[in-house]
């Protein structure tokens, strides 16, 4: 988007910025979800070497948040998006395998 001639096609730019849009909607809640899951694996890091009930406490909230996040992660459909790059086309195939139970959402870890 900071190209010089970015903006030059209205359309296109529309496009790229919706892409990207798309994209971010899926990105963050997986990143933030794996900068979770790694506070949580400092906190059981901590519980090996010593025990604490305060991090016992914590730890155990914290997995049922970062369950609750998880679960709410959706993922997009397959898609298949067409990408130029200077004179060049570039096939790009984003593939999700959802669950068939759940289509679409994050896998529910069964009981």
């Amino acid at each position: 988007m900071a190209a010089p001639n970015f903006w030059d096609s209205p359309e296109s730019a529309k496009q790229t910025v919706h892409m990207l849009k798309s994209l971010k909607a899926v990105i963050e809640p997986v990143r933030s979800a794996l900068v979770h899951s790694g506070d949580l694996e400092a906190m059981i890091e901590l519980l090996a070497e010593a025990h604490d009930a305060e991090v016992d406490e914590e730890l155990d909230n914290g997995l049922d948040a970062l369950t609750a996040e998880v679960a709410r992660i959706e993922l997009p459909a397959p898609t298949i998006v067409k990408l130029t790059v200077g004179n060049k086309d570039n096939i790009v195939t984003e593939s999700y395998h959802a669950q068939p139970d759940q289509p679409g959402h994050a896998h529910q870890p069964q009981p």
